[in-house]
């Protein structure tokens, strides 16, 4: 920009350019610098350059073809999950004409170094909210977790209705919770996300059917989604035709909800106890009833894992061994 030197930094982002109007300024001149640089896109797809412009912005680490295949399965995942008909350009201009809003996303990349079960590094991307785009809601967005005096509490007390050779503890996780959880209410005005896959790409929208991952209502929804399976009172009108019909299978869980630990649930019949940190569970009781527990889990979630702590087998909660 004429005027400023090299050490200005109060630079506009270039997302707010193109979001606002001045997109064929930024197109235009990253047409002229390219005429000064190494033709370095040529023959590539949409996935490879945004990919390529992922690894060089964010310094990762790996091979093109592992952030490849993390980055389709993320989008894959996401766009299945939570979002709805993707809007054609004639639609999405229509949309900037009424002056709708469209949520801006981006793209996360990770890179976890080699380890013994990830021999050659391990790539992991996740598809963001921009949180600060989003109209700022007056209702209370931040998830109830569990103190960590009650989870050493509750491996310390034992089982209060079993006996001790029936007492077990277990642990599991919930793999991509917040695309687990409810959509939005259908009675709200639909709202619109868009991805710039790279500078220069143009806008792809889609219909905004639930929250995902840096959604400011996404840690509550999860929580309240939880919350109603365990206590049998889920909002089936906020859930897909495939979460229905694996729950029609199985009988309603009926646990009370703890009043002073709103991440802790007790089942009054068999005592059984489960307790959650986001998506971490951890659970106290006998055996029938935490494999009757994990079992309407499987059937409501996709879990990592789950399993018994034992002598010999332990496992982590909330990074605690």
């Amino acid at each position: 920009w004429k005027g400023y030197n090299k050490n200005h930094k109060t630079w506009e982002p270039v997302e707010n350019l193109y979001e606002y109007g001045a997109g064929e300024v930024v197109t235009d001149y990253e047409v002229e610098r390219a005429k000064h640089q190494s033709v370095r896109y040529v023959n590539m797809s949409k996935t490879e350059r945004a990919v390529e412009h992922l690894r060089g912005k964010h310094g990762l680490e790996g091979t093109l073809q592992q952030h490849i295949e993390t980055y389709n399965a993320e989008m894959e995942s996401v766009i299945k999950q939570k979002l709805g008909r993707k809007l054609s350009d004639k639609e999405v201009k229509a949309l900037k004409v009424r002056k709708e809003k469209i949520i801006m996303t981006r793209m996360n990349p990770e890179w976890h170094k080699p380890d013994h079960d990830h021999p050659n590094g391990r790539s992991k991307m996740r598809w963001l909210v921009l949180g600060y785009m989003q109209a700022q809601s007056t209702e209370i967005t931040d998830a109830p977790t569990l103190l960590d005096s009650t989870v050493k509490m509750l491996v310390a007390m034992g089982s209060e209705q079993c006996e001790v050779e029936e007492d077990e503890i277990s642990t599991g996780d919930i793999a991509t919770a917040f695309l687990q959880g409810y959509d939005f209410d259908k009675e709200i005005s639909q709202q619109y996300i868009g991805y710039r896959a790279y500078p220069g790409a143009e806008l792809d929208v889609w219909e905004y059917n639930g929250p995902i991952y840096g959604d400011e209502t996404a840690p509550m929804n999860l929580h309240n989604t939880f919350t109603d399976l365990m206590t049998g009172e889920m909002k089936y009108e906020k859930m897909t035709v495939e979460q229905i019909k694996k729950m029609a299978k199985l009988e309603d869980l009926q646990y009370s909800q703890s009043k002073n630990e709103l991440a802790m649930y007790r089942d009054p019949k068999t005592g059984h106890i489960v307790a959650k940190w986001v998506d971490d569970i951890i659970t106290r009781g006998s055996k029938r009833a935490t494999e009757k527990f994990w079992k309407v889990m499987e059937a409501r979630w996709k879990l990592k894992s789950w399993g018994y702590v034992t002598e010999n087998n332990p496992r982590i909660f909330c990074s605690k061994k």
